[in-house]
């Protein structure tokens, strides 16, 4: 089972009119998945580049306790099982950009 299909039934079980099963959901939801997502998405942000301030404004904390506390953001991930799509695709990019500026930079042309 993927991770989005996990969250998908976790919520479904959080939102269950069984008091037992939506408090049980509840916890594991909130002791395991919303750690790792929160990590997730700040390693995504400083993947693409993010500073700090930018990432803490947005989730409503001070820069120095969001660097302190993901400054290790490595170790924390899940690996992805596309990532190397990714990687791949963002380097086929930014070489289609350099040719792309290199080809309006020369005076002769191809």
């Amino acid at each position: 089972m993927n991770v989005r299909a996990q969250l998908d039934q976790l919520l479904d079980d959080v939102l269950s009119d069984d008091p037992r099963t939506a408090l049980i959901a509840l916890h594991r939801l909130v002791d395991d998945e919303l750690p790792w997502i929160e990590q997730r998405v700040v390693a995504l942000a400083r993947r693409e580049g993010w500073n700090w301030a930018t990432i803490a404004r947005l989730l409503g904390r001070s820069r120095q306790s969001v660097h302190e506390r993901f400054r290790n953001i490595r170790l924390a991930l899940r690996p992805d099982p596309h990532l190397a799509k990714h990687v791949q695709e963002r380097a086929y990019r930014g070489i289609a950009e350099a040719v792309r500026r290199n080809q309006d930079d020369d005076p002769i042309g191809w």
